[in-house]
């Protein structure tokens, strides 16, 4: 077979010199002058990777994927969660530190959680023992404000209540004197404060010394006398003290609760019903099911911090109770006594609430917010909420329900003392409603007496469809084959959940989602579930969930496992596991190497249930992994079981560190930017080409299984710490809606293709980057490449391509170009070209370049193996101005300040494949008006995608 090969710029005499898999051919000759310029040209060869990639698979989480996610979930405990190593076991008492830290969490809390001891002997994670909590004794207190490790000047200090601070909730402050070589002096006593509000926008300025505050020495200078605390407004404080003979600064101390109950020695948690034998070094992880959330379980600290509480308190409860008395509204989660409940498709748990003579309730969510941004759905005519619940009550009362429009009439109805089911509907849709927030209720009043009721399986959807089911918006997001990952009970720091909570009914699990819905979704559209659990959940749990699949879904084909997400966890060191010694050899493990070894310790634990020969052909394990770190591969070395391994990679530019920015144009200007470029995303694929080899000489090819990326656009609304003012967020959201960014993961994912690499689009199912959080739900062009490509090959095979480098100003470095074989239709072959210049995408409206035309275009020739063909489409979506977005419906966008304004970037992307002409030469495919684009080629950060069938 021959393959013709286009020499650009290159005539008269020479010599050319082609170069593949190590192999030279030379020709010399007299090459005639080209009649015009040749366009960049690059040629497909036979040779395929070995290995068939899957349907592009697909992670799904967050609000608007489900049909009644976010309008309030059922009925569960809380359950919350934390992690520490163990510093000493003496008796019944377990010292450990950061008891005060992250979650802070009163004693109380702890107060009758479990503990289960995790150890390394020998290169293997074993379970060392269990206990129950006791008792508690440990301290909450740090430094007022954030000036962590400096000294403050002077004798007086400036403080504000923030936002996560609680009105009418006492606090306690002390001062410390601080010498120059920085040791803090002793304490003074403590002083009360009970501030009567907070405040997130009132600053303070204070004076620091230099002066780094190193560690306690109670010996170095005594403590300040005449501590005061003097409300000053709008909840700021200011704190004096008398001078200290000798300081050079000076440390002010916040407490949480009362000093005087906290412990004379070491912070410590009381041990009961220990099994095993805990010691120093254990991994020790605590947890706690939450029947009955108190205000005195939750520290001062973060009362006004709605992601560390929330979720520990069924949705339609509310959290406004934690700021009064509980027992006005007070509520229970109870569980289900032998032969108590209603219907047998009741899950393991009811609400029961208790009123006080006089008192009401108004039970239900929030699912439309002022804002347009927050939750996804605005209710239009032709929607009908439904609220599907069980209810009784201790007498007969009236309940009126509403689904919270304005002016909605509210409908009354009789709750009687049997349990009953009750299906509540609403079509009513006020007319030019605007932005107005609605919140569907439940609400009683006990009149005269107490009243009880309870509450089962509270189902809130729209009648588009069943409880549970994808929204009809989302089906398109679901090709057959695909792996489908569940991310919903993953990321849910710092609360966490059981199995049992895990495998309840719809509805009934954490905020309303469970593993059998995941399940479901699978089934209903040919998918390949792919669940997320939480590493930290005990033995138990792992034996019962292993139980319910195999009882529950017996036909079910393979399923992919993973514990935990990229080693992330809900527990208090968010971010990775730790590292630990081993017991038996003092090695110090990475924690790459504890995550693995606690893979392979979980795994073992499945094996020993009795179900584990109705699940060991269907179980396939997958380990997590870190961009640009050996994480996946020293993983995989403590856990050969697994099948995959894992990568996470982000397309933006942003996403790569925690630092808080400058909220300044210069800094959102390169914030939204791609990285580094068009360069980066060359050094970007040889890095993961670079990456692949490393990672197969331990692990092998067939093992390592994925990159995932976000895309731009993936620190939306302040991941990673910044803090954008609403037209930044509304800019940023439009650029991660563009065609460049939709070339960007296109370009990301086909270059793991081209490794032989599977490919996940992270999240991209979700409501922020499917639906967004409007009226209507609208296919982003992100999500559509990924679509069609799976539904266009099913599974399929990449092949190598070789371009052609003949001239210094060849601009092949920005040109990307992947052929795609599918082997579930033989003869059917997919190309795709891009131009990566895409440099200038993502500008602010303001930005004189804005709606500027495209530049960095580039004709481009793909010479294919192909000698027929009988059919061809083509996805056109990719051309046009590389700055579009459907963000907004066409011609429109958004404005901070509210209401809309015409804007021609705003489109309706045509993301259909369009029937055309078979080219008269298969083999060489010329990207111009045979296809449906101009004659000059591509446009920087403009693709096309060519499907040809009948290929031979």
């Amino acid at each position: 077979m021959t393959t013709q090969i286009l020499l650009g710029g290159v005539s008269g005499p020479a010599s050319v010199t082609l170069e593949a898999d190590g192999q030279q051919h030379a020709v010399t000759g007299d090459f005639p002058a080209p009649v015009e310029p040749q366009p960049t040209s690059v040629y497909v060869l036979h040779d395929a990777q070995p290995l068939a990639c899957d349907p592009l698979s697909v992670t799904v989480e967050g609000s608007a994927f489900w049909n009644g996610q976010s309008f309030g979930a059922g009925f569960c405990p809380g359950v919350i969660s934390n992690m520490f190593i163990a510093q000493g076991v003496e008796g019944n008492r377990l010292y450990l530190n950061n008891l005060n830290g992250y979650t802070s969490y009163t004693p109380e809390l702890y107060i009758g959680g479990t503990l289960e001891f995790r150890r390394i002997v020998n290169g293997e994670m074993v379970l060392a023992g269990t206990a129950k909590v006791a008792d508690a004794s440990f301290s909450l207190l740090g430094k007022a404000g954030s000036y962590d490790t400096r000294a403050i000047s002077g004798t007086l200090y400036h403080f504000r209540y923030d936002s996560w601070n609680g009105s009418n909730q006492p606090y306690w402050f002390a001062v410390s004197a601080v010498t120059a070589s920085g040791a803090i002096g002793q304490r003074s006593d403590w002083v009360l404060d009970i501030p009567q509000s907070t405040s997130a926008s009132s600053t303070v300025s204070n004076t620091f010394v230099e002066t780094p505050t190193q560690f306690a020495d109670d010996t170095a200078l005594p403590a300040p006398g005449g501590v005061s605390v003097t409300q000053v407004a709008n909840g700021l404080v200011d704190i004096g003290w008398t001078p200290v003979a000798g300081a050079v600064g000076y440390v002010v101390w916040l407490a949480f609760t009362d000093p005087a109950s906290w412990p004379a020695g070491q912070d410590a948690l009381i041990l009961g019903e220990v099994t095993g034998t805990p010691q120093a070094g254990d991994l020790v992880l605590w947890r706690r099911e939450i029947m009955q959330l108190r205000a005195s379980m939750i520290c001062a600290r973060v009362h006004g911090d709605s992601k560390t509480i929330g979720r520990l308190f069924p949705s339609a409860v509310g959290s406004g109770q934690l700021n009064r008395d509980t027992d006005a509204t007070g509520y229970e989660v109870r569980e289900w006594a032998a032969g108590e409940k209603p219907s047998p498709d009741l899950g393991h748990y009811y609400l029961h609430r208790t009123l006080k003579p006089q008192a009401s309730i108004s039970d239900g969510n929030y699912w439309s917010s002022a804002s347009d941004n927050l939750y996804y759905h605005q209710k239009k005519p032709g929607d009908v909420l439904v609220v599907d619940v069980w209810m009784r009550a201790s007498r007969p009362v009236t309940v009126r329900f509403t689904s919270g429009q304005p002016s909605e009439p509210l409908q009354s109805f009789e709750v009687g003392t049997d349990w009953a089911f009750y299906r509540l509907t609403s079509d009513y849709v006020k007319q030019n409603a605007g932005t107005m927030a609605y919140r569907w209720s439940l609400r009683a009043d006990a009149g005269e007496e107490a009243l009880e009721m309870d509450f089962a399986q509270l189902r809130v959807y729209l009648q588009e469809a069943d409880y549970g089911a994808p929204r009809a918006s989302m089906v398109p997001a679901l090709v057959a084959g695909q792996k489908y990952r569940d991310h919903q009970l993953i990321k849910t720091r710092p609360r966490s959940y059981t199995a049992k909570i895990a495998t309840s009914p719809a509805g009934e699990g954490f905020a309303g989602w469970t593993c059998g819905m995941h399940m479901q979704i699978c089934e209903d559209h040919g998918l390949i579930p792919w669940v997320q659990l939480e590493w930290s959940l005990p033995k138990e749990d792992w034996l019962l969930w292993a139980e319910w699949l195999a009882t529950t879904y017996p036909d079910a084909g393979t399923v992919m496992l993973e514990f935990g997400n990229e080693n992330w966890n809900t527990l208090a060191a968010f971010w990775t596991m730790p590292g630990l010694a081993d017991s038996a050899t003092g090695t110090n493990w990475s924690s790459a190497h504890v995550y693995g070894m606690t893979s392979r310790m979980i795994w073992q634990w499945l094996q020993e249930s009795p179900y584990w020969p109705q699940l060991a052909s269907k179980l396939e394990l997958v380990i997590g992994g870190r961009l640009g770190h050996s994480y996946g591969e020293d993983a995989w070395s403590k856990c050969p079981e697994a099948k995959y391994v894992t990568v996470a990679n982000y397309n933006g530019g942003w996403d790569v560190e925690a630092t808080v920015p400058a909220e300044t144009g210069q800094y959102f200007r390169s914030m939204t930017a791609f990285q580094g470029k068009e360069s980066s995303l060359i050094q970007r694929e040889t890095a993961l080409h670079t990456m692949a080899q490393n990672l197969g000489k331990t692990v092998g090819t067939d093992v390592f299984h994925d990159l995932y990326e976000a895309g731009p656009g993936y620190q939306m609304n302040g991941l990673n710490g910044a803090s954008l003012t609403a037209e930044m967020a509304i800019t940023q959201e439009c650029v991660k809606k563009s065609r460049a960014s939709a070339l960007a993961q296109l370009d990301a994912v086909c270059t793991c293709w081209r490794r032989g690499w599977l490919s996940n689009f992270f999240c991209l199912g979700a409501g922020s980057y499917w639906t967004s959080h409007r009226e209507d739900g609208t296919e982003y062009l992100i999500h559509a490449v990924g679509r069609v490509i799976s539904e266009s090959l099913g599974r399929f095979r990449a092949h190598d391509i070789y371009p052609m480098k003949v001239t210094s100003t060849d601009s092949v470095a920005d040109i990307g170009v992947f052929s795609f074989e599918s082997t579930t239709y033989p003869g059917k072959w997919l190309h795709i070209a891009l131009n990566r210049r895409i440099d200038r995408s993502v500008l602010p409206p303001a930005d004189p370049l804005y709606d500027a035309a495209d530049t960095g275009i580039c004709p481009v020739t793909i010479c294919t193996p192909h000698g027929q063909a009988t059919g061809c489409r083509v996805f056109r979506a990719g051309i046009g101005n590389m700055r579009a977005h459907d963000r907004y419906a066409e011609g429109l966008r958004k404005q901070a300040a509210g209401g809309y304004a015409a804007d021609p970037l705003c489109v309706a992307f045509d993301t259909g494949w369009h029937d055309c002409p078979v080219p008269q030469d298969p083999g060489r495919l010329v990207i111009g008006p045979d296809f449906g684009i101009g004659a000059d080629g591509l446009n920087g950060g403009n693709f096309v995608m060519i499907e040809l069938s009948g290929v031979a």
